[in-house]
């Protein structure tokens, strides 16, 4: 299997990004099924824990953005291995 994406769509601007993606994911669960642990790739406003814990329930993983003064976990691990 190939990596590059799967599933994308131009969201209706008076919608929320959020139920859009879900709904996505809803339609074409078995897409997703095929490919354990897809990568969600979006901006700042999907940091929701209500959102992500609904992402990890379907094995998805959507990295946390990087807020003012503090480095997401993955920034934190390189680090760590990188002596910084």
């Amino acid at each position: 299997m190939g990596s590059g994406a799967i599933l994308w769509a131009p969201a209706n601007p008076k919608l929320d990004e959020r139920e859009v993606l879900q709904a996505m994911l809803v339609v074409d669960e078995d897409l997703i099924a095929d490919r354990p642990g897809p990568l969600i790739i979006a901006d700042e406003g999907f940091a929701s824990k209500e959102f992500e814990n609904d992402l990890v329930m379907r094995g998805a993983e959507l990295p946390r953005p990087s807020f003012k003064g503090r480095r997401s976990a993955r920034a934190r691990a390189c680090s760590r291995r990188c002596g910084s």
